[in-house]
C-alpha cells in the first residue's frame, strides 16, 4: 500500500488521485485477484470430485446415503464459486462508480456509470430480483426431475439453461444501460 501510496496513482482518465479508500480498495483487489483463478478452479473440482466420490462409494455404502455425499460437494463448490463471484463483481461495480477504468476490463464489464444515474440501479436491482426468482425456479425444476421423475444425470441441464438466460438478460440490461447514459 505504501509503494501504490509513493507512486500517487491517478485516473488516467481524469487524472485524479486515488483517495486512502481507493488505495486500500487496489490492494484488496490485488491481493484477491491472485486467489481467484484458484477458488475457481477449487469449486469446479468439488463438482468433479462430487461425482468420482459419490460413484467410487456406490459400491461400499447404502444407496441412501449418496444423495447427501453427492450434495455436499455440490455445496462446497458452489459456495465457492458463489463466494469468488459477489467479491469480483463487488471491486468491479467500486471501481465502476469511482471510474477507476484501470482495474477492470472495460470491454468486458462496459464503461463507469453515473452513480447517479437512477434508471441502471433500477433495472440492476429488478435484474438482482428477476434472477434470484429465476434460479429459485430453476432448482425446483431440478429436484422435481430427480425425486419424482428419477432423472437426476440429465436434469442438470437446467442449470446450463439457466446461466445462458441470465448472462444473455444481464447483456441486454447493461446494453441498455450504458446506452441511456
Amino acid at each position: 500500500m505504501e509503494l501504490l501510496s509513493e507512486l500517487e496513482l491517478k485516473n488516467s482518465d481524469e487524472n485524479i488521485t486515488l483517495s486512502k479508500e481507493d488505495l486500500e480498495t487496489v490492494e484488496e483487489y490485488k491481493k484477491f485477484s491472485t486467489i481467484f483463478p484458484i477458488v475457481i478452479a477449487a469449486g469446479i473440482i468439488f463438482y468433479i470430485l462430487g461425482v468420482g466420490v459419490t460413484g467410487g462409494l456406490s459400491f461400499m455404502l447404502p444407496k441412501s446415503f449418496l444423495p447427501f455425499i453427492f450434495f455436499s460437494f455440490v455445496a462446497a463448490g458452489t459456495g465457492l464459486l458463489a463466494f469468488a463471484g459477489i467479491k469480483k463483481n463487488y471491486f468491479i461495480d467500486y471501481f465502476k462508480s469511482k471510474g477507476l477504468t484501470q482495474y477492470y476490463d472495460v470491454e468486458e464489464y462496459g464503461p463507469p456509470v453515473d452513480s447517479k444515474n437512477k434508471k441502471y440501479y433500477r433495472r440492476k436491482k429488478s435484474l438482482g430480483l428477476f434472477e434470484d426468482i429465476m434460479w429459485i425456479v430453476i432448482v425446483i425444476i431440478y429436484l422435481y426431475l430427480g425425486f419424482f421423475k428419477g432423472l437426476w444425470h440429465p436434469g442438470w441441464i437446467v442449470f446450463l439453461i439457466g446461466t445462458i438466460m441470465s448472462i444473455i438478460i444481464k447483456i441486454a440490461i447493461e446494453h441498455s444501460a450504458n446506452n441511456d447514459i
